[in-house]
């Protein structure tokens, strides 16, 4: 038996009640991609400030979507805990994996760090042009599942500054170290102990002033499990886990917000 069948969501920026045309990235998506006929509806949501509204197509004029709003509501489907995700900046389109992944995955905030064993290096004149891109690799990962805001994104930023990133967080900072002592899940087993940022190291591993630096920012060194995994699959595989403990806490009475 088939389920009900979600709505097109499109993200619209300054969401307002009443008439408007959508850019022209909005208007491709609904009109090319999705097809979408005049008088269907559509669900738009602004990723900056958490509102969706119904929404319906009346008019195309030149390529571009005229559309209808109702009045903007706050959108429940947005993470209730903060989750900081440190990734350590990587080669091709890694970064953008991640922002993706932990977009869907509910972290909060997201901090590239450039490190010294990252194979690639950030040049100066281009970290506006990346964090522009991860923008919007966010906002599309935001609408195909369902999450009415975006992280916020930090960077890319030299690791000198991440400690700045991470004064705030509380209860439990760790930093992901396959040669650590403690396992991940040895930090988590009671009720109330939530990890609230996860550090996650470059593909040639962390240099000992580095992992030093992080354990002084007050990181705990963990290991997740026995195998020893990509970094941006660490960052998808810890921050799944995370959420599913949390939901499992929320499912039983446990940490409550």
């Amino acid at each position: 038996m088939s389920g009900p069948v979600a709505l097109l969501r499109v993200p619209v920026h300054h969401l307002a009640i009443g008439e408007s045309a959508l850019d022209v990235d909005a208007s491709k998506y609904l009109l090319r991609v999705h097809r979408l006929a005049r008088g269907k509806g559509f669900v738009a949501f602004d990723p900056s400030d958490a509102l969706e509204a119904d929404a319906q197509l009346i008019d195309v004029r030149r390529g571009v979507a005229y559309c209808r709003f109702a009045e903007p509501r706050a959108s429940t489907s947005v993470p209730v805990e903060p989750l900081t995700l440190v990734q350590a900046f990587a080669k091709n389109d890694k970064v953008d994996q991640v922002i993706r992944d932990a977009t869907c995955l509910g972290a909060t905030r997201l901090v590239v760090a450039q490190t010294d064993r990252s194979v690639v290096k950030v040049s100066l004149d281009r970290k506006h042009s990346r964090r522009e891109r991860w923008l919007k690799i966010a906002v599309q990962a935001a609408r195909q599942c369902g999450r009415g805001n975006i992280p916020e994104i930090v960077g890319p930023i030299p690791w000198s500054a991440v400690g700045d990133q991470l004064k705030d967080v509380r209860p439990y900072k760790v930093v992901l170290e396959p040669a650590a002592d403690r396992t991940l899940a040895s930090y988590v087993r009671c009720p109330e102990d939530r990890v609230r940022a996860v550090i996650v190291g470059p593909e040639g591993g962390w240099s000992s002033q580095e992992l030093a630096a992080a354990v002084n920012w007050g990181a705990l060194p963990a290991r997740f499990g026995s195998l020893v995994l990509r970094s941006e699959i660490a960052a998808c595989a810890v921050l799944g886990a995370l959420l599913l403990l949390d939901q499992g806490r929320e499912a039983t009475g446990f940490g409550s917000s």
